[in-house]
């Protein structure tokens, strides 16, 4: 069925059409939808308390089922609002009787959102009506709702409000445990208390002896739970010595956490036994792999001293032995550089000073390098002193470039192919350079 002109008007909240619809045909039962629900179950859903008033006020016999006929537009207005239950319970409390598929009654949705000023009004209504309080194996009752979202006060007010001839307070969940195993289990003290205090003394025994499907009674789990309830220990009647599918009494239980903090201390001294072991492994691996690093950078150390001694070597002593020779004695420029006012040669003292301090500052770093244990250390400083090396030997190939170029300056073509000959080592250079950049590319991108 499609929604009808006051399924319509209740849908967009219209308070104005919904009054003109209902008054204009009070004895109208307003028939469900395509959803299965009338337009009073809409309104209780979305919480239009205007229009809940008009329909209830104007209309003699509304029909107030919900999709399926197992939930009622008291399910719904529970949901969202607790201050309109008591004006739509007027004339109309067989509603607390409606059940869903789950078996939850009106009374369970006021435990699930903890509406306590309306339990008393509900319970009421229900014993009005002749409802029985009974409830199907494995179904939870209101009192496990409230129990599992540990709601103390709505716990408390339920068995204080429950009728006494309901066998309700000892009904069990899927775990057959009942609302003393469950408050029990979350270690509730205030919510024990509250049930044993008021709670009829016929069930009171039979809550305490109940086990659930581990064997364990509601005292086993308080007592694991280190939760200790004067008013359940001193309770006359109360076996102590029944025992779970362990075959542990609840005395047993006292000792069951210290079992489990020993076997804990155990895992921990087993676990810091073993992360100490690897640590002496990895540290051990980590102090041999340093010495071999250490002994790969002496052997290369040890080699490129040479080379930088050789280059120091060869610079100081091209720095006195000036090319073309220096003017003789009696000459009015006695012992200068007879060379010295041409730019090639200019060229040639910068270039053989340069490969001079690159050359000794990579010395002093390979001194430096004997200094240290640690590899990385170690390395920077190698990385730099083989650095400071490359560039001192290219200044001192452009030395000799330059300096050939001063003596050769006669014969152009002679001087120009030694030059060109010489210039070839930059051009090697220059390509290793790019050869070892891409190859570090191209393996970094594989890592």
């Amino acid at each position: 069925m499609r929604n009808t002109a006051l399924h319509v008007a209740v849908l967009n909240g219209n308070v104005a059409i919904v009054k003109l619809l209902v008054e204009a045909d009070p004895s109208d039962r307003h028939i469900q939808n395509y959803e299965g629900k009338t337009p009073i179950y809409i309104a209780a859903e979305k919480g239009y308390l205007a229009i809940i008033k008009e329909i209830c006020t104007a209309c003699t016999a509304q029909s107030l089922e919900g999709p399926g006929g197992s939930a009622s537009a008291l399910h719904a207005l529970i949901k969202n609002m607790q201050d309109s239950v008591l004006g739509l319970l007027k004339g109309r409390k067989h509603l607390v009787t409606f059940s869903e598929a789950e078996g939850w009654t009106p009374l369970h949705y006021a435990a699930y959102h903890e509406f306590v000023s309306i339990l008393g009004p509900l319970i009421e209504a229900q014993k009005d009506v002749g409802y029985q309080f009974v409830y199907r194996d494995m179904v939870s009752t209101p009192f496990h709702v409230a129990v599992e979202h540990g709601y103390t006060s709505t716990v408390i007010q339920l068995v204080k409000l429950w009728p006494s001839t309901s066998s309700a307070y000892t009904a069990v969940n899927k775990d057959s445990q009942n609302i003393l195993h469950l408050a029990a289990a979350k270690n509730n003290k205030n919510m024990v208390q509250g049930i044993l205090k008021h709670c009829p003394q016929k069930y009171k025994d039979q809550l305490l002896q109940q086990q659930d499907v581990n064997g364990d009674t509601p005292l086993h789990l308080l007592i694991s739970n280190g939760c200790f309830v004067p008013e359940l220990i001193e309770h006359k009647g109360l076996n102590t010595m029944v025992k779970n599918k362990k075959s542990w009494t609840p005395r047993d239980m006292l000792y069951s956490k210290d079992d489990i903090i020993a076997e804990q201390k155990i895992l921990a001294e087993k676990k810091d036994f073993i992360f100490d072991k690897y640590t002496k492994i990895l540290i051990d691996e980590k102090n041999a792999q340093m010495k071999k690093d250490l002994e790969r950078y002496k052997k290369r150390t040890n080699t490129q001293i040479v080379v930088s001694a050789l280059i120091t070597t060869v610079t100081f002593t091209v720095g006195f032995t000036m090319p073309g020779g220096l003017h003789q004695s009696g000459e009015v420029d006695e012992g200068l550089v007879i060379l010295s006012k041409k730019t090639a040669f200019n060229a040639f003292m910068v270039s053989d000073a340069l490969a001079l301090l690159l050359s000794t500052c990579s010395l002093f770093l390979y001194f430096l390098e004997s200094m240290y244990e640690d590899p990385r250390q170690v390395s920077k400083l190698n990385a730099a002193s083989t650095g400071l090396n490359i560039v001192s030997v290219m200044a001192m190939m452009l030395t000799f470039i330059t300096g050939t170029y001063v003596v050769l300056s006669h014969s152009p073509a002679i001087a120009i192919t030694v030059c060109l000959i010489g210039s070839f080592f930059f051009l090697f250079v220059i390509v290793l350079l790019i050869k070892m950049i891409y190859d570090r590319q191209v393996k970094r991108n594989a890592d």
